[in-house]
């Protein structure tokens, strides 16, 4: 039903962006007049759609931040693509960062308790409801002027408030919708939440997992609740940094076997293939799973650390092992978590290690 939401969404909002380039422009007539000049209105309209469709995505984590630091939030990072701004304790730093299935993102640090209560959903709407004002906005210009730019700002605007605010998941990602449904129906969703975003702060400043607090780890709930698998997929990550591999391959496997959306599952069995080639029994079954094969491809620190591993103690393939340490490096001088670099380099010397052990 999800994906069919999906499909539907994007294919109506095809044909409403075909229809407005008909019935708004005069492609028509050029057509009939030269091929060239329709064809570079028909290139002006689709570079001004992805223009509109950028600012509103900017305007989208515009609005997160905005509502958060309405009720109290900090500012952490802001983030739109891969390019992210985030606050360090040198001031504002642009990194570079992305998170399939998501094309921006606005993290901020929680405010203190306000009597008692923990101040959420306007944060976690704040950008829907700027891409609902949007559209209403512009739809009203459209009725009353008409025009290209008006009806573009419109459709796009409306797609992305729908899209973020009708419960679903994006490239395995839950929206905000989804978010806001698993707050209202279980209140400890909240502090899942909450928990996310002060560790989130933490590793901003530099710090690492296995420095923070331990009582930031106990939380408990619903394993396949997303915000819930977040905070287990932390103490996976933590487990990880204490170097205690065991625990952390048990929880790999713990969380593997529930119903978890893809994207935590995709790191998961990175981490579990990673954790199976250093005791020298390589799972390498999830190579044959299409979806994280993909996510083996992509510039992602911990992807590239596994792939390392593969090439080191499977493969034996010394080529693609110092591609992996090239494009490790890459990676690690735009990261925006120097803790999290830190481990990395950590895990990809214990394949070292055992390599010459070997």
């Amino acid at each position: 039903m999800k994906k069919a939401l999906n499909y539907t969404l994007s294919m109506l909002f095809g044909v409403a962006l075909g229809l407005s380039m008909v019935l708004t422009s005069n492609l028509a007539e050029l057509a009939d007049e030269s091929f060239f000049l329709f064809f570079a209105a028909y290139l002006g309209y689709v570079l001004l759609a992805v223009l509109i469709y950028f600012a509103s995505t900017l305007l989208h984590e515009a609005g997160h931040l905005a509502f958060g630091l309405l009720t109290g939030y900090g500012f952490v990072s802001f983030r739109v693509g891969n390019l992210m701004l985030v606050r360090t304790s040198e001031g504002l730093r642009l990194k570079r960062f992305s998170l399939a299935g998501t094309g921006g993102q606005c993290l901020l640090s929680p405010p203190e308790r306000q009597d008692g209560k923990k101040p959420v959903h306007l944060y976690n709407l704040g950008g829907v409801i700027v891409n609902f004002v949007l559209a209403v906005v512009f739809f009203a210009l459209f009725l009353r002027f008409g025009g290209t730019f008006s009806i573009l700002v419109f459709l796009i605007n409306a797609f992305m408030a729908l899209r973020n605010g009708i419960p679903t998941s994006l490239g395995g990602v839950p929206n905000d919708g989804a978010n806001g449904v698993s707050m209202l129906r279980d209140k400890r969703s909240i502090d899942a939440l909450w928990l996310q975003l002060r560790v989130n702060r933490a590793q901003m400043d530099g710090l690492r997992l296995r420095d923070m607090p331990e009582e930031w780890f106990t939380l408990e709930g619903d394993m396949e609740n997303a915000l819930f698998t977040s905070c287990y997929v932390f103490r996976e990550n933590r487990a990880l940094d204490m170097h205690d591999f065991e625990a952390a391959e048990r929880l790999c496997d713990e969380l593997l076997n529930k119903k978890i959306i893809e994207l935590y599952r995709v790191y998961l069995m990175c981490d579990k293939l990673y954790l199976s080639i250093l005791r020298g029994e390589p799972e390498e079954k999830f190579l044959d799973y299409n979806y994280f094969k993909a996510f083996l491809k992509q510039p992602v620190i911990s992807a590239v650390r596994t792939n390392y591993a593969v090439a080191r103690l499977v493969t034996f393939d010394d080529g693609e092992a110092q591609r992996c340490l090239e494009a490790f490096e890459k990676i690690a001088k735009s990261y925006p978590a120097a803790g999290d670099i830190a481990l990395e380099r950590e895990l990809i010397d214990e394949i070292s290690r055992k390599e010459v052990q070997k």
